[in-house]
């Protein structure tokens, strides 16, 4: 996923430029045949271009990425 929104977020270059098959591959849910082949156009904004959207992605544990870092070490006891 971490490749793929990448990419969306940084290489696309207009909106619905992509056409994914979401559905093709699971029926569950799926009352009809066109739906499990219905496309779907991503994305549907360019992210790029968006006034006032400030997007950031990063990888690893929640609170190693956004904890206040005191210079503790995590394996310290209090």
């Amino acid at each position: 996923m971490l490749h793929t929104a990448n990419y969306i977020l940084n290489a696309t270059h207009q909106a619905e430029e992509f056409t994914i098959h979401p559905f093709c591959h699971t029926l569950s849910n799926i009352s009809t045949a066109e739906g499990a082949t219905r496309e779907i156009r991503i994305p549907d904004v360019l992210p790029a271009v968006q006034e006032g959207l400030n997007l950031s992605m990063a990888t690893g544990d929640f609170l190693e990425i956004y904890r206040e870092d005191k210079g503790e070490r995590r394996d310290e006891k209090s």
